[in-house]
């Protein structure tokens, strides 16, 4: 309506809605990548609410916009100078940008999509860990490899991992760095680091990428490799300019460290593939035990996921428009919380020093469970309050 005394300086207002994949708030611009999607290009994002701000920076919007390519107020010389250690990693493969899988067999999980999830982001936190430890003994700094989720990170319960049925975008997808880890925490207790699309950026000096060498560890995975094996560096990795730096499969982080010393790269290239096969150990690298200890609160991260896949009854009594189905008193909601840490690496009695016996390296370690809140194995129970069989249950009984 017109308002008493007209509209200000004779100027009538006019409303309308801007196409979200154009003008995008934070999650469909940094997690679904809407505008890849529908194939347009972008024209603003709003870094709306995310997990990595404290309580004196925005440190996670800083670093969504970094990764993005848009934080354009930090100094040149943060992309000429200094020497790099740049993990890479082909740990999952985009194949459209609303499609994507996991390369490695023993991530795969559709049926428990949190669990997956789980195992992928404790696999990635302790790939990180080592290469501080090696970045740090090189006197490089890290550049992060991208990092995968499975789920995405919200407040309520997910539909399969995904924050609604209708979200359209890939699952595993490209995360941002405050989706698994604490970024205040990183920032405050660990050395600086780059973020993965560091070498993309038009600000990069041409005297960093001709000046990159790949670090190859011991001899290449065989494609009849165990599932637990890393899957190989892709064949459109970007091309060293250097020839490759080779380490010894089972070399301790010192023991690698001692041998890249020589390399007059500022870039040091090594895929996940190759870091698997460095021996976690820190025995002959005392120096490192500082940073070992920090790595292990700096890396970690609380989570809390609860999801339609391990929930039946949930899914099954609102389809049916019913209420109260978050608090049944039998067929409570299935939740996984916790934290996950990255293990210390043994810095004594591993390596060398080990005692006949026992085990020479660290083990990288996964979660063998996820649900701990709830009643597992009780969603599709046979009874509920009074004995009298659910008829929600009842139905899903029957379909089975």
């Amino acid at each position: 309506e017109r308002p008493k005394g007209g509209w200000a300086g004779g100027v009538r207002p006019v409303l309308g809605t801007f196409p979200i994949a154009r003008v995008s708030n934070g999650h469909t611009f940094f997690i679904q990548k809407l505008h890849d999607i529908v194939g347009v290009p972008p024209v603003c994002v709003h870094t709306t609410y995310q997990y990595g701000d404290g309580d004196k920076y925005a440190y996670g919007k800083r670093e969504r916009l970094r990764d993005a390519g848009l934080w354009l107020v930090d100094p040149a010389s943060r992309y000429t100078s200094g020497s790099y250690l740049q993990l890479t990693s082909s740990l999952a493969r985009q194949l459209s940008p609303n499609k994507a899988e996991l390369l490695l067999p023993a991530l795969r999980d559709e049926a428990h999509c949190v669990m997956a999830h789980l195992k992928l982001n404790a696999l990635q936190r302790q790939w990180l860990q080592v290469g501080f430890l090696l970045a740090h003994a090189l006197g490089r700094t890290l550049v992060l490899p991208p990092l995968w989720c499975v789920v995405d990170r919200f407040w309520t319960i997910l539909d399969h991992c995904l924050i609604g049925s209708k979200v359209e975008m890939s699952r595993p997808f490209v995360c941002p760095l405050d989706h698994s880890f604490d970024v205040p925490a990183m920032t405050a207790q660990l050395p600086e680091w780059r973020e993965h699309t560091f070498f993309a950026s038009q600000r990069i000096a041409p005297q960093l990428a001709a000046s990159t060498a790949p670090v190859r560890v011991g001899a290449a995975v065989a494609p009849d490799a165990a599932s637990s094996a890393v899957p190989a560096p892709a064949a459109s990795a970007p091309a060293a300019a250097l020839p490759a730096v080779t380490l010894p499969e089972g070399a301790t982080i010192g023991e690698a460290a001692r041998l890249l010393r020589g390399s007059d790269a500022r870039v040091l290239r090594l895929d996940v593939s190759d870091l698997a096969r460095l021996c976690r150990c820190l025995a002959d690298a005392p120096e490192l035990q500082p940073l070992n200890r920090k790595l292990q609160g700096a890396l970690s991260q609380p989570y809390h996921y609860c999801d339609t896949t391990d929930n039946p009854y949930f899914v099954a009594c609102k389809a049916e428009r019913r209420s109260g189905c978050r608090k049944h008193p039998v067929h409570l909601m299935n939740v996984s919380r916790g934290v996950q840490r990255p293990p210390m690496l043994p810095h004594e009695a591993c390596g060398d020093a080990a005692a006949a016996g026992q085990p020479r390296c660290g083990a990288v370690e996964l979660p063998t469970n996820y649900i701990n809140e709830g009643v597992t194995g009780r969603t599709s129970g046979p009874q509920a309050k009074e004995g009298r069989e659910d008829p929600i249950v009842a139905a899903m009984r029957n379909k089975m």
